[in-house]
């Protein structure tokens, strides 16, 4: 009788270890990070991947053929940090012809995928549909889910920030809160199924100067969702209606409230202006239609808040201050104490490093860039006003991030560790099939992965859970 017992009480605290296990990958909500480290390493909270304390630096590199990390970097040095975030933009679309489901993108992916392991970095990915949402095929955002996967597999943690700025009548897919919201959740029930180290952005524009009148893809109040985005019911879009409520798709998706800000002068942008003070707290705290600011609707559903793009500009053939005075500003409203301060919540923000021709005119957001004496008067400043900050400003190598490998693991100060040492990378599927690497298509985007094919370390506590179970089955039976 005692040995029955104790052999079932073991076998039982087996089975639901095992369980607990599976649990813990497949959802990815564990504790907070408790490791040692040394005094000046933050831990990332598992929940969200927010910081405990500081905000995290990024940026935004132009992968899209003019940089690469390794150059940014380069760039930059002679330099102690390195940026605890890097993001990149890409289009997710059917099977066109002669390209990838990802908009012939796969491949920047898979070289930005090689560019940031063992940079002990996050990765912030936007992912737009950009020839709409109908668009979209089941086959894409498979692949999608796969190569978050991958990344995950090498330790990677990742920020997805699906149809960025969707509440503006600027890109194909704006102001379309049905639509926005169905999409974001079929990425984030296909990504969740197989890519745990993964939490979402929702990441509409700074709703200061909604609903806007520039852009060509404005809602008209012919539209099925008019009535969604009129949320003042006077039959008007207007600075009245709530910019940002329409398109939540709700808190059990979302993980990040994330919004763009740009400082380029006043408008028609002219002129190279300097940042006004309290410019970035003055965005956030303008009460909006709805009747709260930017701050306290993230406030009010307990979100960190990440800028997944900010900058100041210059503009060369504009009259006005040097290069220097378009950012500065800018940068310490974000990251010195004083600017924290009184922007409670802030955790991320990703600084938009490119050229590019915007507004009529080529403008210079970066810090890095070899145009219009940025590099040599900008960068330098940027980095000692930084460095100057402590560990109010989170880095890699002071950041403490979830591991895919562990129960509550941490990569701490710059260990950058593949997560599981016997994964190999699934080969790429063709553009007109599916992959056979884990849930099909299907399967993935309606979120049913009954088909046991959710990645390996999953499927194989799966299996450890089932069998244990089966012992714990024939071992009874042997005691009754």
């Amino acid at each position: 009788m005692l040995l029955r017992t104790a052999v079932s009480a073991t076998l039982a605290f087996l089975v639901a270890a095992a369980s607990s296990a599976s649990a813990q990958f497949v959802t990815g909500r564990r504790p907070l990070c408790t490791s040692a480290g040394t005094p000046s390493t933050v831990f990332v909270n598992c929940t969200n991947f927010a910081p405990e304390t500081g905000v995290m630096a990024g940026f935004n590199v132009d992968l899209d053929g003019h940089d690469t990390i390794a150059a940014f970097k380069n760039r930059m040095n002679p330099w102690t940090n390195s940026p605890a975030l890097y993001g990149m933009f890409m289009k997710i679309a059917q099977v066109l012809i002669g390209q990838t489901p990802l908009d012939s993108r796969k491949e920047d992916l898979d070289t930005f995928i090689t560019q940031i392991r063992g940079q002990n970095a996050m990765f912030v990915v936007s992912i737009d549909p950009w020839y709409g949402y109908n668009n979209v095929s089941d086959e894409a955002v498979s692949l999608f889910a796969l190569k978050m996967q991958e990344l995950n597999q090498y330790g990677i943690p990742v920020l997805i920030r699906p149809a960025h700025e969707m509440n503006a009548p600027w890109y194909p897919y704006g102001m379309q809160p049905t639509a926005f919201k169905d999409f974001y959740r079929k990425i984030h029930r296909a990504v969740r199924a197989v890519a745990p180290y993964t939490r979402f952005i929702y990441a509409p524009n700074l709703g200061t100067g909604y609903p806007w009148t520039i852009g060509d893809y404005h809602i008209k109040p012919t539209d099925p969702d008019f009535p969604l985005a009129d949320t003042n019911n006077n039959k008007v879009l207007d600075t009245n209606d709530d910019p940002y409520t329409p398109y939540y798709p709700g808190d059990e998706y979302v993980d990040w409230f994330g919004c763009s800000t740009y400082w380029k002068g006043e408008y028609p942008y002219n002129n190279n202006q300097v940042v006004p003070d309290n410019f970035i707290l003055g965005q956030m705290s303008q009460v909006l239609g709805g009747g709260l600011s930017t701050l306290q609707w993230a406030q009010r559903r307990n979100l960190p808040i990440i800028f997944p793009e900010m900058a100041g500009s210059f503009t060369a053939a504009n009259p006005g201050v040097p290069n220097i005075q378009t950012k500065q500003k800018f940068w310490q409203q974000i990251y010195s104490p004083a600017g924290q301060a009184v922007l409670p919540g802030l955790k991320a923000g990703l600084w938009f490093d490119y050229v590019k021709f915007e507004d009529n005119a080529l403008r210079d957001f970066s810090i890095s860039s070899n145009r219009n004496g940025t590099l040599a008067q900008v960068a330098p400043s940027f980095k000692s006003d930084l460095g100057g900050y402590g560990t109010g400003v989170v880095w890699a190598a002071n950041m403490a991030m979830p591991s895919a490998g562990a129960a509550c693991g941490c990569f701490v100060n710059n260990e950058a560790k593949q997560a599981l040492a016997d994964w190999t990378p699934p080969p790429s599927p063709s553009p007109t099939t599916t992959t056979t690497r884990g849930p099909t298509a299907t399967a993935l985007v309606q979120g049913n992965t009954s088909d046991g094919a959710v990645g390996p370390r999953v499927a194989q506590t799966f299996l450890v859970a089932s069998a244990l179970g089966a012992v714990v089955a024939v071992v009874g039976a042997l005691f009754v």
